[in-house]
């Protein structure tokens, strides 16, 4: 059993790691190997080549070392719905009691149309 967790592999590739690191603790030449080119360690090991844009790193215990995977990166594009509800030039708003904190007390329901 492995000591380590690599989330979203399924078994044949949990299986493949295991042997890798297995070999890996055995091995000084395939563990240097492993560590400086890790693609062509896995595929000696396994017969398996990594997939294109997937990257594989292999690093020596030598304290903590920490991988955070980002989310991708939210468009900022307006959809055409909301693009839709903030185009055509006119505006209502409710003319109230605000401060300057934006927190509105409105006595009266009076609006007032801006143009843009």
């Amino acid at each position: 059993m492995s000591n380590y967790s690599v989330s979203g592999l399924g078994a044949d590739h949990q299986n493949m790691l295991d042997s890798v690191v297995e070999r890996a603790s055995k091995d000084e030449a395939f563990r240097k190997t492993l560590v400086d080119s890790p693609k062509s360690a896995i595929k000696a090991e396994t017969g398996i080549d990594v997939p294109e844009g997937v990257d594989i790193r292999f690093v020596e215990n030598e304290g903590a070392d920490l991988t955070v995977v980002l989310p991708d990166v939210e468009s900022e594009e307006i959809s055409d719905s909301d693009l839709e509800s903030v185009a055509g030039g006119d505006a209502w708003i409710d003319v109230s009691q605000c401060n300057g904190d934006n927190n509105c007390i409105s006595d009266k329901t009076e609006t007032k149309e801006i143009n843009n």
